[in-house]
């Protein structure tokens, strides 16, 4: 894990809290600078990013891959709108740094740059070498959840995740707000993705499911090796399955081009992948869109395997037993 620290002070006590843990080995702090104009500062160091220090670094490995990035912004952005937040007595003495508490426009324009910034390493990743799967941010507002979910889809960013997080039980402690994205294919699960309680259900994320009820999940495999196609792979469990396709076999187009000799075109955003797991509430199986960016590729495929495994089920359900013998 890598950290990142402006203050002076507050550098020189994570580097003590680090070693003092037996975690020097797995945690490297470094010392950031303040990257672009003082007006408009970068919020990730991304000229840091193209250093050789990092390229070099233990950590980071042969991929050149960051996991996942992690934020907790300064939600203020004044010393009044501090004030003016705190409708009751604090229960414990505050010693956040002001950098730490306020920045001009406050969370929200904070968090608005750095989704800018992340397109933008995004955007550049084969230049810049590095490549982040997940940026999260820590909220302190609930009301900056819907601006920043706007945000996002005007960037074209499709693939997010809301939750929320508590310090008391029965959610009476204080609360904060999780917002995630991602410019992979890797889509998170269902009940990541659709966090942050039901009052964030406007803001929700697309995602797909789809239920097969009353059909077993060997007659779903069943379905899909019947296809016999190499574009398909499976990696089959216990009761769930992973399956990926690079592109569209099973639609009657496809299969009548593929009929006539011709190339089938992968999809518009590349492939799908699924995952398929078994429940017993439907004594059946649900589908869920795992990976990929194409919603109506998905949307045809799971669409056309719910139809095909209904009629295997069916028809393995309708096939006439052997006569038994009548005895006299």
């Amino acid at each position: 894990m890598l950290a990142t620290e402006l203050d002076q002070a507050s550098l020189k006590t994570a580097i003590d809290n680090v070693a003092r843990n037996g975690l020097s080995d797995q945690i490297t702090v470094i010392e950031a600078e303040c990257y672009g104009s003082e007006m408009e500062p970068s919020v990730l160091p991304l000229d840091f990013l193209r250093c050789s220090a990092l390229e070099s670094s233990k950590w980071l490995g042969p991929a050149k891959t960051l996991d996942f990035t992690m934020c907790n912004p300064p939600f203020f952005d004044s010393s009044r709108e501090v004030k003016d937040n705190k409708t009751l007595p604090p229960r414990a003495v505050c010693e956040a740094t002001a950098s730490e508490l306020m920045t001009n426009g406050g969370e929200l324009q904070f968090v608005k740059r750095m989704i800018w910034e992340s397109k933008k390493l995004w955007e550049s990743r084969e230049q810049v070498g590095l490549r982040v799967r997940w940026f999260t941010t820590l909220l302190g507002h609930k009301g900056s959840v819907e601006p920043l979910v706007k945000e996002l889809q005007e960037q074209d960013i499709r693939n997010y995740a809301i939750s929320r997080l508590t310090t008391g039980q029965n959610w009476k402690g204080t609360v904060r707000w999780v917002l995630a994205w991602s410019f992979e294919h890797i889509r998170p699960p269902l009940q990541i993705a659709r966090g942050g309680g039901v009052t964030m259900k406007p803001f929700w994320p697309e995602v797909g499911e789809l239920s097969i009820p009353n059909v077993k999940m060997e007659k779903v495999l069943q379905t899909i090796a019947n296809l016999n196609s190499e574009h398909i792979e499976v990696l089959p469990g216990k009761d769930e399955t992973l399956g990926w396709c690079d592109r569209d076999v099973w639609s009657r187009k496809a299969r009548r081009a593929m009929q006539r000799g011709e190339e089938v075109r992968h999809g518009q955003d590349g492939g799908v992948g699924w995952r398929l797991i078994k429940h017993d509430d439907i004594k059946g199986v649900c589908i869920v869109w795992r990976e990929g960016k194409d919603r109506v590729l998905f949307e045809s495929w799971s669409g056309w395997l719910k139809r095909e495994a209904t009629k295997v089920e069916v028809q393995n359900d309708a096939a006439p037993l052997d006569a038994a013998p009548m005895e006299l």
